[in-house]
């Protein structure tokens, strides 16, 4: 049995206040998250929508823990063992695992290292065509499986697109302006008096 929405708010409004007031005194200006992160400690907000919320974090170990999963999965799907497939399968099956992973991670600041895990999945796929077809020269590659004069992976209609495909969203942080019944409301002045 789960909360109605309107407890899940109501539970949620009081969690909201909690963090709020703790990252205005740990993480409210530039000074001090760039503090916490140069002592290695991350930085997080939380974000609510309705009755639910997400939790942002900005941190050098989780940002380096997902990117190593997904080279890791890159070089998983893309190496001798799976020579047997066809490059329209690899491509189609990396386009599905960065577009998923990348769909997670586009809430941060993220176009950077969409653009590096791009790059380092084009140079796999390189790499496994080198190997697939008896040491192809570079050439060879771009005229084969390459769009005209570019170096876009496009073969059989079947294009690399990469985590890049998928657009970046920033949040904008509302939860202080989201009226809840215990927001309180500014007193009225008369005039004149």
């Amino acid at each position: 049995m789960g909360f109605s929405p309107l407890l899940a708010n109501i539970a949620l409004a009081a969690l909201d206040e909690h963090f709020d007031q703790q990252w205005r005194e740990l993480m409210g200006t530039n000074r001090r998250r760039a503090t916490r992160k140069r002592k290695g400690l991350g930085n997080w907000r939380i974000v609510r929508f309705a009755d639910d919320f997400v939790l942002m974090v900005s941190g050098d170990r989780h940002h380096a823990e997902a990117v190593q999963s997904i080279k890791g999965k890159v070089r998983e799907k893309a190496n001798r063992s799976t020579l047997h497939h066809t490059l329209d399968e690899l491509v189609n099956s990396l386009n599905r695992t960065l577009r998923g992973w990348a769909n997670h991670f586009r809430y941060g600041v993220s176009k950077q290292v969409f653009h590096a895990i791009d790059h380092i999945t084009w140079r796999r796929i390189a790499k496994w065509l080198h190997n697939k077809n008896s040491r192809l020269k570079w050439s060879e590659l771009r005229r084969r499986f390459c769009r005209p004069g570019t170096w876009i992976i496009d073969h059989n209609g079947v294009v690399f697109t990469g985590a890049s495909s998928v657009k970046v969203t920033r949040y904008r942080y509302r939860g202080n302006t989201i009226p809840t019944p215990w927001t309180p409301k500014p007193a009225v002045t008369a005039i004149g008096a």
